[in-house]
């Protein structure tokens, strides 16, 4: 009975451990931090991180020896928007604006350090954009829906953020930090990202933040489509299309925007 009464308190420590990370995730907290905060020794402290360390519910940048949430967990949070039906009740705006554009819509969700594809509508045009798939994630920043993301997240992490995803630099060059910083303030300043032969040479990309009224980011609509096809008058033409499509997706999301920021 002391074996099994030992694992619930383990396990009710190691939760109280990753509630405490998803309020601080953005920015990390330190393993002194945890303590305070949970009244854990630093030894079980250590030893419960060091167990969810090895199964990705945790991360730790080591520059800074701050803890994160793991890509484990939040997935499960990307699940968890899936149920509140972000995808079922974006994909009707999101086929027509690919059918009146013809061009690849695309519906992306912040999932820690990486964007994640929850919809993906082709247009009918001929030539199909190469790009992600359902269920395909890319480096939070790589793409114009993940730059999206990465530019109207919440403005005291950002900074944060953007130094951790510079990391990945070596193998996403477009994500050296210089870059990313100048292309982070030329999204906030548009309102959009437009990226032109960013990740093949012929594409280029639009994308738009969903923003509830009450300021909470959920995710990214971008379209995809050969660099010609978004040359001017096209591409303001194609710009005020995409932002009555995500007027529209903010308008039917209202109703369950209470609940803080989803992507």
């Amino acid at each position: 009975m002391a074996t099994r009464d030992s694992n619930v308190e383990s396990v009710s420590r190691a939760l109280d451990l990753l509630s405490i990370l998803a309020r601080h995730n953005d920015g990390g907290a330190r393993l002194s931090d945890l303590c305070v905060m949970t009244g854990l020794s630093q030894g079980t402290a250590h030893r419960l991180l060091r167990t969810l360390l090895n199964k990705s519910f945790v991360e730790q940048d080591y520059s800074t020896r701050r803890y994160h949430l793991g890509n484990a967990f939040l997935a499960l949070g990307a699940t968890t928007v899936n149920k509140l039906n972000l995808q079922e009740v974006a994909e009707p705006t999101l086929r027509r604006l690919s059918g009146l554009t013809g061009d690849t819509v695309l519906l992306m969700i912040r999932n820690g350090l990486e964007c994640l594809c929850i919809s993906r509508i082709d247009g009918p045009y001929p030539i199909k954009a190469i790009t992600v798939s359902v269920g395909v994630q890319r480096p939070l920043g790589y793409g114009s829906g993940p730059l999206v993301l990465l530019a109207f997240s919440d403005d005291k992490n950002r900074a944060d953020l953007v130094r951790r995803v510079s990391r990945q630099a070596q193998r996403y060059p477009f994500l050296e930090y210089s870059n990313i910083t100048r292309l982070i303030a030329e999204t906030r300043a548009r309102g959009y990202a437009y990226l032109e032969g960013h990740i093949l040479r012929t594409m280029a990309t639009l994308a738009l933040p969903v923003i509830d009224f009450k300021g909470n980011l959920y995710a990214s609509v971008s379209l995809v489509t050969q660099v010609q096809r978004l040359a001017e008058p096209r591409r303001a033409e194609i710009l005020a299309l995409m932002r009555e499509a995500v007027a529209e997706i903010v308008d039917e999301i209202s109703p369950w925007s209470g609940n803080g920021t989803l992507a």
